[in-house]
């Protein structure tokens, strides 16, 4: 199976790509962080997700099987004290990007013909995260984007949307609104 992770060098996307590796898939573990990707046993690229020429890379690099959209970042805090350059760059990262590196893999027909495009959510879908408002706002509109693409995609691929809980992860500690819980 050929596997496309993106968000690969760190947290949630680390741990899909090396239990996707054990698995014996053939991996494409795809980040901005050179350093951080340069000891997964799998193969790797360094490439910006919000550049339109890093779609056109991975569809290169198809057929693809399945492909996990796990790239995001967070801005926490008070909504009006983030600056709203921060808030384009969540929506940007978080739900423009695999929107469009989605568009350019099915134009190119990169996808095989039973492949899965699985995008990562978060809980604030159900519940709301008023410490960080615009990544809410840009995963709510990846799950719903997972919902609709899933009824037009040609028959034998299918997209869905997981929502993982609370990651004990560097990147859920970085954004981490103050005061929250730890579990």
């Amino acid at each position: 199976m050929r596997t496309v992770i993106t968000g690969a060098a760190n947290g949630l996307g680390r741990a899909l790509a090396l239990a996707c590796h054990d698995r014996g898939d053939r991996v494409l573990a795809v980040d901005y962080d050179e350093r951080a990707l340069s000891d997964l046993p799998t193969e790797t690229l360094t490439l910006n997700l919000t550049a339109l020429v890093t779609a056109q890379t991975i569809a290169d690099r198809g057929p693809i099987d399945l492909i996990i959209h796990c790239a995001g970042i967070s801005g926490t805090g008070p909504f009006e004290r983030i600056p709203p350059e921060h808030h384009a760059k969540i929506i940007k990262l978080n739900f423009e990007a695999p929107m469009t590196i989605t568009s350019v893999l099915l134009a190119h027909g990169a996808m095989s013909d039973a492949s899965t495009h699985a995008f990562v959510g978060s809980l604030s879908t159900f519940t709301g995260y008023p410490g960080a408002v615009s990544y809410a706002a840009s995963k709510d509109g990846l799950a719903s984007f997972a919902r609709s693409l899933d009824k037009s995609l040609p028959k034998g691929q299918s997209a869905a949307c997981i929502f993982p809980g609370p990651l004990a992860t560097e990147h859920a500690a970085r954004y981490a609104p103050e005061n929250s819980a730890k579990t």
